[in-house]
């Protein structure tokens, strides 16, 4: 039984390249403000809590100095990536009764190019 729900806007930042993403710590905070409330409205102990996104966003992270550090929220809605899916396409398509993720721009095969394109020495490797 659903006892309490809770949600905040966040800004989106979008630019002419196709660009879309959120602040990784506006999100945050906005997600721990949301569990917060939950939890204070609930009136009974919280045995399951279930957040909700975009599955085809991403966030990029990597070590810094020792320290773990966040890049912006790269929305489903980026376009900044469209070259790198025209390359994956075919494998893309192929892959799909395994994967079931269309060959489309939106999701993070072609956002995972792009990043490793922009950033060679950061995001270059496969993890």
């Amino acid at each position: 039984m659903v006892r309490s729900g809770a949600s905040r806007l966040v800004r989106t930042y979008t630019t002419s390249d196709g660009a879309s993403w959120q602040s990784w710590p506006d999100l945050a905070l906005s997600a721990l403000d949301c569990v917060r409330q939950v939890i204070g409205e609930s009136g009974a102990r919280v045995a399951a809590l279930v957040l909700s996104g975009t599955a085809s966003c991403l966030v990029s992270s990597w070590t810094e100095a020792g320290e773990l550090r966040t890049g912006d929220v790269i929305l489903w809605s980026d376009r900044r990536a469209v070259v790198e899916q025209r390359e994956l396409t075919a494998l893309l398509e192929a892959s799909y009764p395994r994967t079931l993720c269309p060959a489309h721009v939106s999701y993070w095969p072609a956002k995972l190019q792009w990043l490793a394109g922009r950033d060679p020495q950061r995001f270059g490797t496969k993890r």
